[in-house]
């Protein structure tokens, strides 16, 4: 239910909406504030390695990495698929007997 800090979800969250104008398209995202227990050290560590000087940027940029590299990933998987599938297609153009001298 939409109130002026946000929607509250089911499971107890507010979940806010945030627009942002990129030329003339808005774009839309949500955010959700949530409470988590974060081991300093390692939050520490990665601030460093991200180069980030808050919690929050530290979490949301390892957050952004994360998804990106899933979706590097399933592109990658995608590419490989793709290639595989024609293998046989290729091997079959191949001259063998020209390929063997």
């Amino acid at each position: 239910m939409p109130n002026r800090r946000g929607t509250l979800l089911p499971n107890g969250q507010v979940s806010r909406e945030r627009y942002t104008l990129f030329g003339n398209i808005y774009a839309r995202w949500t955010l959700t504030k949530i409470l988590v227990e974060v081991d300093e050290h390692t939050l520490a560590r990665a601030a460093a390695r991200l180069g980030t000087t808050t919690k929050k940027d530290t979490i949301g940029r390892a957050l952004e990495l994360a998804a990106q590299d899933e979706a590097t990933r399933e592109a990658e998987a995608r590419q490989w698929d793709e290639w595989a599938d024609g293998v046989g297609e290729r091997l079959a153009e191949v001259d063998w007997d020209h390929a063997w001298r």
